[in-house]
């Protein structure tokens, strides 16, 4: 899956598959928050930092994510990083498993650009008109729903739910934006339960 970097889109044009109407859902079992916590003033550090991962804990204080590896989804090669990342873009975390194409990335880009008051929906909204159509020109059959609200690690995002030829594969992007960069957690598993799951496995720093 090449990165999901919105800085080269021009005039996208809407999906019909991706719906208007805004919801929650908390994988955490969190109250419902407005989109205007997008904005309001973070107490993460002020200095960027994509992340590490130590003693098979991925730790990022700056996006106040905490995510514990597992077995069944080790960490990624260079080159699977390498595919999330171009000249705006960051893979702070890359779990995957090949035999099932099971995934789980975190990605910061930066977007100064782009808006001064790009929001984590429309990021996510020109997504969709990115991701909808790549996945047809494969041949494969796409159903967007969102955007919606989703609760990590006690934030909120910004999300779609993305599936693949009727159910086969599901795709979770959460965007939440920080300072200049747009922070995307994306979660591919094969069925729907499973990829909340695994959103659910984020704590907080």
């Amino acid at each position: 899956m090449s990165s999901p970097s919105v800085t080269s889109e021009s005039n996208p044009v809407p999906s019909d598959e991706a719906t208007s109407s805004a919801g929650v859902i908390s994988v955490a079992e969190a109250p419902e928050a407005p989109e205007t916590s997008e904005t309001s003033a973070p107490a993460e550090p002020a200095t960027y930092t994509k992340g590490a991962i130590v003693d098979g804990v991925y730790r990022n204080p700056w996006a106040g994510l905490n995510y514990t590896l597992t077995a069944d989804l080790p960490e990624g090669t260079r080159a699977e990083y390498a595919s999330y990342e171009n000249a705006t873009t960051e893979c702070g975390l890359l779990v995957s498993d090949t035999q099932t194409g099971r995934q789980l990335a975190v990605i910061f880009e930066t977007v100064p650009e782009l808006s001064a008051t790009m929001t984590a929906t429309e990021y996510i909204n020109i997504l969709v008109r990115q991701i909808v159509p790549a996945y047809r020109a494969q041949g494969i059959t796409v159903a967007a729903e969102g955007p919606f609200f989703i609760t990590i690690a006690g934030q909120t995002y910004s999300a779609t739910k993305i599936s693949l030829n009727g159910g086969v594969a599901y795709q979770y992007y959460c965007s939440r934006r920080i300072d200049d960069r747009i922070v995307t957690i994306v979660s591919t598993e094969s069925d729907d339960a499973t990829a909340r799951s695994v959103l659910a496995a984020f704590k907080a720093n």
